[in-house]
């Protein structure tokens, strides 16, 4: 029978085998999940069929239960990561929202989710639309934060995540103006943890390669988010010069102890570092806030829904199209108004009807046209009278 995963577990976490499987990357996302004592208990009582929860739920047991370091490349197959090719090396962030969106794929009870409000104003000073896309809700596991070379702390950098900033090459589709639009990500709710993801890594152009950044950063222990106090969990390091290869490390609180793990190396130490800079070696790539107090225990639902990146996708995709209708009733509105004023010009109504609202000058063509009715129905009458006074004096003769 599984040994209960006890929301009070306060051993030493068990270190992980890498094996030269390099699958460092799990390893590390596993030690900061396997530290949240209600993500414990609810990987516990998640039941189903699913591959990827069932071999979630086996590490999660071998890691609890076991004395000795436990060899996590025998489940990592099953977890169904995308593009996964046996020792090779992958992103630590990408698995942690994989892992994450597997154990979620309902999002009711999900203790990660954030609301984020993403609205795109257009800025052109005659532009009549003063939302050149309008407002779209989505839900995201972990917020994106750009880093630079200057000495910053995550608050700035979460201040800076929620500025517009222009969207380069894109065309308003009122105005027609290129580079006037700007795109703004505002988060609008948050739950029991928050999950930082910092763009170490920047494309160089379309060669698909990437360079890493060093930035100078201070990393506060604790926030103060939407009226929540957060204190910092656990750290994900990559270390290495490139994108492309590297070690990645965690270091987890546990009960207020901090422990600096590698792979099956799990050492306590009395502090950890909560600063980096350009010339180390080892950098921040993921950070984990939780509440300190008021965590909601979670129940799993087997109730399956599309995942978050599909949702979003799809949401995107409807707002997209109701843009693209409105602007479309919009042409065709026009067009209407402009053959209604041509047909106006060329033939003026001759009366107006009911319920049918016209213009002043459609008021005064109609009194007109109903005047010369009425001016030749007189002398049609007229006439009439007079033949018929003429055929009566000719029969009196």
């Amino acid at each position: 029978s599984m040994p209960s995963f006890n929301v009070n577990h306060t051993r030493m976490p068990i270190g992980l085998l890498n094996g030269g499987e390099n699958i460092c990357f799990l390893n590390s996302v596993l030690q900061v999940l396997h530290a949240l004592p209600n993500l414990r208990n609810f990987v516990q009582q998640v039941t189903g069929n699913n591959e990827a929860r069932r071999a979630i739920k086996a590490l999660f047991h071998e890691m609890t239960s076991s004395t000795t370091p436990v060899r996590t490349s025998e489940h990592v197959e099953h977890l169904g990561l995308p593009n996964y090719r046996r020792r090779t090396q992958e992103d630590a962030h990408e698995c942690l929202i994989h892992i994450v969106n597997k154990l979620y794929p309902c999002l009711t009870n999900c203790m990660f989710k954030m609301t984020i409000l993403e609205s795109r104003l257009c800025e052109f000073p005659n532009c009549t639309r003063a939302p050149a896309n309008p407002s779209v809700d989505g839900i995201e596991f972990a917020l994106p934060v750009n880093v630079t070379p200057n000495i910053e702390t995550i608050e700035d950098l979460l201040n800076a995540a929620q500025i517009p900033q222009t969207i380069s090459g894109y065309q308003c589709a009122t105005c027609r103006n290129l580079d006037t639009t700007t795109k703004g990500d505002i988060i609008t709710q948050t739950s029991d943890v928050l999950i930082f993801h910092l763009k170490l890594f920047n494309p160089i152009g379309y060669t698909g390669q990437f360079e890493k950044i060093f930035p100078n950063l201070d990393i506060e222990e604790h926030l103060h988010f939407f009226g929540n106090d957060y204190i910092l969990h656990g750290i994900i390091y990559h270390e290495g010069q490139s994108a492309n290869s590297g070690h990645y490390t965690c270091a987890v609180n546990i009960h207020n102890k901090w422990y600096n793990i590698s792979d099956t190396r799990v050492t306590e130490t009395s502090h950890i570092r909560l600063s980096c800079r350009s010339t180390d070696f080892s950098i921040p790539y993921v950070l984990i806030y939780k509440k300190r107090t008021n965590m909601i225990t979670y129940i799993p639902q087997e109730t399956t829904l599309p995942n978050v990146e599909e949702m979003n996708r799809q949401s995107l995709l409807k707002e997209f199209g109701n843009q693209k209708q409105r602007v479309s009733d919009a042409d065709k509105q026009r067009e209407l108004k402009e053959l209604e004023i041509t047909e106006n010009k060329k033939a003026p109504v001759k009366r107006k009807r009911k319920y049918c609202k016209v213009s002043s000058s459609e008021k005064v063509q109609a009194h007109r046209s109903k005047l010369d009715d009425e001016t030749k129905e007189s002398t049609k009458v007229n006439d009439r009278n007079q033949r018929k006074e003429s055929r009566s004096k000719l029969d009196d003769e």
